[in-house]
């Protein structure tokens, strides 16, 4: 992330504590100390994941977090680029794509879902396992009129 990045909903220049400058050499990041949903499973309708670190990563900032199956390969599209950050900077929060979560809609229908049931899936955080889940059923239940 540059320093010149933008507030998407102003277009004003982000306040200097959301902003992570790339990893300097030798620069470790803090460790993650939980992730969150915690348990072993994950809805496979589960539209956000959150990354809390043992301190805030300051200059050595986060370079890549991916979301891979179990053979590897990564689960592409499944993150969105926008990361939110908890004011103090320890709590990450990345969402997923609602449109590749949410059946019915275009982004669903054309790429498919993201995560199907029975899958293993590992969070990366800068290359380092952080989480796995087995991707399980998403618990939806269509609305009853009647109750």
């Amino acid at each position: 992330m540059s320093l010149t990045a933008r507030c998407l909903i102003h277009s004003a220049p982000l306040p200097a504590a959301f902003l992570l400058p790339a990893k300097a050499f030798g620069d470790t990041l803090p460790a993650v100390v939980a992730v969150y949903p915690s348990g072993l499973v994950l809805p496979e309708r589960d539209l956000r994941i959150s990354i809390m670190f043992a301190a805030a990563p300051g200059a050595s900032g986060v370079d890549a977090i991916k979301l891979r199956l179990a053979n590897g390969a990564e689960v592409e599209g499944a993150l969105l680029s926008d990361w939110l950050w908890s004011p103090d900077l320890h709590a990450l929060t990345l969402l997923f794509d609602p449109g590749r979560v949410k059946s019915g809609l275009l982004a669903h229908d054309v790429y498919g879902a993201l995560l199907s049931v029975g899958q293993s899936v590992v969070l990366f955080v800068d290359g380092q396992s952080a989480h796995e889940w087995r991707v399980g059923s998403g618990g939806c239940v269509r609305p009853n009129p009647a109750n």
